[in-house]
């Protein structure tokens, strides 16, 4: 080594990158421990994992970071990372929420023609000149000119291959709907053997330990995944078109795969000893809220064509494939045992959110069905603190549709046959909770759903302790209920802190009424009224709460006519700028 590049005691010294590196990493860790974490928080996971990888303090540091939440599915492989994270416990005292999250899923679709049609090489919009909507392609995705040099054998292949890969996943879960079934039944382990089903149920077993494992989480959060528009986009290297894989597939497969994996999850938490007193779930259609939708759910092999057909179809069928009708009746005595355990244990619940999607229960007896399982568990949450409940069709969506009210002079009502069902649906959800005196500690709610000014109104007047109050998008039923009456006995009978109130409906004549909507077009035309839904939200809002004497007109053209010459803008509690972010909340 050249005598020069030694420093004069003839000692050796590194290059002085390396140490300008080396002082750089120990002023990070010289910093605070909470300011460090701050800094890790900004980076992106990748980068995390590097950081943790780099010594024991960086290990301590990060894993907060990157172990408090945790990702699952009980797809194959699904829960590895879990239960591996489970069994090591300086990571495990890390994780706090839980959530499941399937990865990905591959749509049904008719034909490889339809297929073709829904890729973004093939999709032509259905009309000329309507929106192709925005693609943006994934990483790796074939070119346009890479798939315009195929040949009809070539995507004739890929389609089969595409259509091996979802029947994969459609037996893979008839195995997983088989080993649950088993479990609910007790069924011995020489019946798994025959079944071929074992090793998936030694995977349920493994994660029934990993969550018990977890003493330190506290949250269970569900995320279905393909209700999202990126859900199926994207398969191998072909890329599908947004819009045609909406139009062209069915997601008919992915709502009972969901289901039943919310099934495994939930029944695995709330039956096994660990801490989490939080759930965020969200089901759509039948799902498992009585125990015949959970016999048909996990009935995978013999399932009807179509989701939309009654709870009961293909019942016969069932019992003389299970055994006859002596073997039917202990199977629906095992499986209600089970249900009554998971039910029950929703006692240990603090903070409950809740959406279900009732898009084809709507319009047959089994809305009253969902309705009064519903409340049979909310019966149970004895200790609950928070709940968030929306029970309509389309519940995850922001812009739900509205029952009654469509914009128009002549509003037609559902059918009478409709509006019974939904009358049950409302008293089943209520009245039990009442009787039961359920949910006694509330403190904060949020509802949106359709239902009797009776109904609502003796179920709140129950909840003593509540203090925050939310009504979105709620409706109350023809001929059963004005929002004027609601209003005044809230004021009169709870001592609410907060309340928020948004699209609130009702019918007092034939033609229906949209309350509270600032996005409404009598509030958003441009002049005097922009600001005028201040003075009337804000007009309620203080005679609920008991700091003004006399309600206001509900009608919005009344409240105008009687209030708003008066109205200018500045005197109101917020400003124009806070009303522009309400107004964007209302329309996403």
């Amino acid at each position: 080594m050249d005598s020069h590049l030694l420093p004069r005691d003839g000692s050796k010294t590194r290059p002085e990158k390396t140490q300008m590196e080396d002082s750089a990493a120990t002023s990070i860790l010289d910093l605070p421990p909470e300011m460090v974490g701050g800094i890790l928080a900004t980076l992106d996971k990748p980068s995390q994992k590097r950081f943790r990888l780099v010594s024991n303090v960086c290990a301590t540091l990060a894993s907060p970071l990157l172990f408090g939440h945790i990702y699952f599915d009980f797809d194959s492989g699904g829960t590895n990372s879990l239960i591996a994270i489970s069994r090591q416990p300086k990571l495990c005292r890390h994780v706090h929420t839980i959530e499941l999250r399937r990865r990905n899923g591959l749509r049904l679709f008719d034909d490889i023609n339809a297929w073709r049609d829904a890729t973004v090489y093939g999709y032509r919009p259905a009309m000329p000149g309507l929106d192709d909507g925005v693609v943006k392609m994934t990483a790796g995705s074939m070119t346009q000119r890479e798939w315009d040099m195929l040949t009809d054998d070539a995507i004739r292949r890929l389609y089969d291959a595409y259509e091996s890969d979802r029947k994969a996943i459609v037996g893979y879960t008839s195995q997983l709907a088989s080993a649950l079934s088993a479990i609910v039944c007790d069924k011995h382990n020489r019946t798994l053997v025959d079944q071929g089903i074992f090793s998936v149920h030694r995977i349920l077993t493994d994660f029934d330990g990993a969550v018990a494992r977890l003493s330190h989480a506290s949250r269970f959060v569900h995320d279905p995944g393909y209700m999202g528009d990126d859900w199926g986009i994207h398969w191998r290297t072909v890329q599908f078109h947004s819009h045609g894989i909406l139009d062209g597939s069915s997601i008919m497969d992915d709502e009972d795969i969901e289901n039943i994996q919310l099934f495994a999850a939930l029944r695995s938490i709330m039956l096994s000893t660990n801490t989490i007193t939080s759930v965020n779930l969200c089901t759509r259609s039948h799902a498992f809220w009585s125990i015949a939708h959970l016999r048909r759910l996990l009935d995978w092999n013999q399932r009807t064509e179509s989701r939309w057909s009654p709870v009961d179809a293909g019942l016969e069928q069932w019992i003389h494939d299970i055994g006859g009708p002596l073997t039917a009746c202990q199977y629906i005595e095992a499986a209600t045992r089970h249900l009554v355990l998971v039910e029950s244990a929703f006692s240990r619940l603090t903070i409950l959110e809740c959406w279900i999607d009732t898009v084809g229960a709507d319009g047959s007896d089994e809305l009253a069905t969902i309705a009064g399982a519903l409340s049979s568990m909310l019966q149970q949450a004895t200790d609950l603190q928070a709940l968030q409940l929306s029970f309509c069709d389309l519940a995850w969506c922001e812009q739900l549709q509205r029952p009654f009210y469509d914009g128009h002079s002549s509003n037609s009502l559902p059918p009478r046959a409709l509006l019974t069902q939904l009358m049950s649906a409302s008293a089943e959800v209520f009245t039990g909770i009442i009787r039961s005196q359920g949910l006694r500690r509330l403190r904060k709610l949020e509802l949106t759903l359709t239902t009797a000014e009776t109904h609502l109104s003796s179920f709140l007047l129950e909840l003593r302790f509540l203090r925050h109050l939310t009504l979105r998008r709620v409706a109350f039923l023809p001929r059963q209920g004005l929002w004027e009456i609601f209003f005044q006995r809230l004021s009169q009978s709870l001592q609410l802190e907060s309340i928020e109130l948004l699209a609130l409906e009702d019918v007092p004549t034939e033609r229906p009424r949209l309350l509270l909507e600032p996005t409404a077009s009598i509030w958003t035309t441009t002049g005097l009224e922009r600001h005028c839904y201040l003075c009337y939200e804000d007009a309620v809002v203080r005679f609920i709460l008991r700091q003004a004497t006399s309600l206001p007109p509900l009608d919005p053209e009344d409240f105008i006519r009687q209030h708003c010459q008066e109205c200018e803008p500045g005197h109101h509690g917020k400003d124009e700028a806070e009303l522009d972010g309400s107004t964007e909340e209302g329309q996403h």
